[in-house]
């Protein structure tokens, strides 16, 4: 496994960027700044608008009715959200809160199916959002509920660094704070289980921190250790 093959991988790990110019949905939408803490409730009635965010981080979650907090993913830049339950209009089930202080464009849906029957790319701009989502949601059960709970959160934090992260001496640094409470989250795990596998990856010298952040200084070997446990799960099975 190697960074250039982690394409499919990043659909199973919440990051639901779309891959394509964002310029000809601002000419669609208009930009709003919302802080951290705002919350997009469309439970009772549906949306009217989709959104992009262009800053920030957006978590989806829903608090069950057995009091269980299930999180299903933390979207950022990159990212749009409400595009499914705005085309073919009906409520969304999940809730949707800013966790930074966030800039979203914000495209109205009367505008976006005006620009659907004039712009084939706006079109294709759209589907790539929905096709990444069902992708998530179908090699999250081919692949995820194999595997265990350290690979899921080494696979978690190879994409993230992938996505997020900057060359910092012969590794990389991930410039943003990553709390083993919300890899709980989003992963179904409780913290306690996160927090020993981060101790047993640090310990093993595969990732350390500086400077309060994230650093990888060997992404070969990560790889190479996320293989040696997809193998061992492999042969237990």
């Amino acid at each position: 496994m190697d960074l250039e093959n982690t394409q499919l991988m990043q659909e199973q790990y919440h990051i639901l960027r779309i891959n394509r110019s964002i310029e000809r949905l601002e000419k669609l939408g208009t930009s709003h700044r919302y802080p951290k803490g705002y919350i997009f409730d469309y439970r009772e009635h549906h949306p009217d608008s989709v959104y992009y965010i262009k800053k920030g981080r957006i978590m989806a979650y829903e608090d069950a009715f057995d009091g269980e907090h299930r999180v299903y993913n933390i979207m950022r830049s990159g990212s749009l959200f409400l595009e499914e339950y705005v085309l073919f209009p009906k409520p969304c089930p999940v809730l949707f809160e800013t966790i930074t202080d966030s800039e979203l464009l914000k495209i109205n849906r009367c505008d976006l199916i005006r620009a659907f029957k004039s712009d084939i790319d706006i079109v294709l701009d759209i589907l790539d959002s929905v096709c990444n989502k069902f992708c998530a949601s179908m090699e999250a059960q081919r692949i995820g509920a194999k595997q265990t709970a350290e690979w899921k959160i080494c696979r978690m934090l190879i994409s993230d660094f992938e996505n997020f992260g900057k060359p910092y001496e012969n590794g990389m640094v991930l410039k943003e704070r990553v709390s083993h409470q919300m890899l709980a989250d989003i992963l179904g795990m409780n913290r306690v289980t996160v927090s020993r596998k981060f101790k047993k990856l640090r310990d093993l010298g595969l990732i350390s921190q500086r400077d309060g952040y994230l650093y990888l200084p060997d992404i070969d070997a990560f790889l190479d250790y996320m293989d040696q446990l997809e193998l061992l799960q492999t042969q237990e099975n």
